[in-house]
């Protein structure tokens, strides 16, 4: 049996935040744990003992997933898309939860005290990677019971100091992101970022623990296409949630862009570690930049009106629904989400704020402008030596 503990240590202390406990007899659970969440949050291999944290046990039981789906289609559900599947969920009379999701065969179940859940798949792949997405809706519960937000869009930092990239999708945050990467800056999360204001002012950020989802043009644009061709070439099983489309032009060298037959863009899904790229554990914000990409604008540019925009929930929570709504009702429903979520953008209210836009334009010059952008929006002047080579 193999046990991963996974703990989120706080910016200003070591106490931990947050804490879960993964066991499995099928070593693929432990070594996509470590794929996640290495360098980020604090994952030990050798855990044996789960104390009061909750227990995630994964396992393979194609029998234990049709029970879990019968019984869940036998009686009233509601459905939710999870991941973007489709996804049954139900709490019977003695609080005990439970979903199944029809088109991956992954079938979950959670204890009345939600300290025991149990996940089961029919292949290690596909039950490595739902593991991993419970137990990180596992730690965001006790985040957000600890007064954290979920935000999204992205951060970096330099020395402690972080940046905000706010936006919401589509405007650029992930491009902004891996430029900066390339100048220095060390990646806290991209797509969804956890946020907390303290008494004093101060926004400390904990990543939200993904891949990184990049067409394959942006990915040249700022170098790393080659590095993320040659890691797709030598490991040995692509991320479940990378097109297949994208498998084979990685293999073949493409580096133009792909769209499916409905007109979604197809986007590589890598590790910020298959790129090279330096994870951060947490940061504490020191400015704002707003990253967009506005139709016709000709070269990169600061924006001081954009400035000037203020971070309303709609700006610093997106537009979109939540990928990954709470399965199985971890979180309790309470004022104290949108209290912090208040907190956090009252907080953000008086920090430097910049804006770049970021369309049709040479990309050394862009990792210029935003790096020069960014140094001087942290720092208060430009360090910045242009883009990585």
């Amino acid at each position: 049996m193999h046990s991963t503990s996974i703990t989120v240590t706080g910016t200003t202390t070591a106490l931990p935040l947050a804490r879960v406990t993964v066991t499995s007899r099928h070593p693929e659970v432990a070594e996509q744990c470590r794929r996640y969440f290495e360098g980020r949050w604090n994952v030990d291999p050798a855990a044996t003992d789960a104390g009061h944290a909750p227990v995630i046990s994964a396992s393979v039981d194609l029998c234990e997933v049709f029970t879990i789906q019968q019984a869940v289609l036998d009686r009233e559900h509601d459905e939710v898309r999870y991941s973007g599947a489709r996804t049954l969920r139900l709490s019977d009379v003695d609080g005990r939860g439970y979903a199944v999701q029809l088109d991956g065969c992954t079938a979950y179940h959670a204890e009345p005290d939600r300290r025991r859940l149990d996940v089961f798949g029919v292949h290690p792949g596909g039950l490595s990677l739902a593991t991993v997405r419970l137990a990180r809706d596992v730690i965001r519960a006790q985040l957000q019971a600890a007064g954290w937000a979920l935000l999204r869009g992205a951060a970096v930092v330099r020395d402690g100091r972080a940046l905000l990239l706010a936006g919401a999708p589509g405007a650029g945050t992930t491009t902004a992101a891996l430029h900066l990467c390339r100048a220095g800056w060390e990646l806290i999360s991209d797509g969804q970022v956890f946020a907390r204001a303290d008494d004093d002012g101060l926004v400390h950020l904990l990543p939200w623990p993904s891949p990184i989802a990049a067409g394959l043009p942006l990915l040249d644009a700022v170098g790393l296409y080659d590095r993320a061709r040659q890691d797709h070439i030598d490991v040995a099983e692509p991320h479940p949630s990378q097109p297949f489309d994208v498998n084979i032009a990685l293999r073949k060298g493409h580096r133009g862009l792909l769209v499916d037959r409905q007109g979604v863009v197809q986007q590589a899904m890598v590790f910020p570690a298959q790129l090279g790229l330096t994870p951060a554990a947490d940061g504490t914000v020191a400015a704002v930049l707003l990253p967009h990409m506005p139709s016709g604008s000709a070269e990169p540019a600061t924006d001081p009106d954009d400035a000037d925009v203020v971070l309303g929930d709609g700006l610093i929570t997106g537009s979109s629904p939540d990928r990954y709504p709470d399965l199985l009702k971890l979180t309790s429903a309470d004022p104290s989400q949108a209290n912090a979520l208040r907190a956090v953008r009252a907080a953000l209210a008086p920090f430097p704020r910049g804006s770049v836009r970021l369309e049709h334009h040479d990309p050394r010059e862009t990792a210029r402008v935003l790096a020069e952008t960014a140094d001087a929006l942290v720092l208060g002047h430009s360090v910045a030596a242009g883009p990585a080579r």
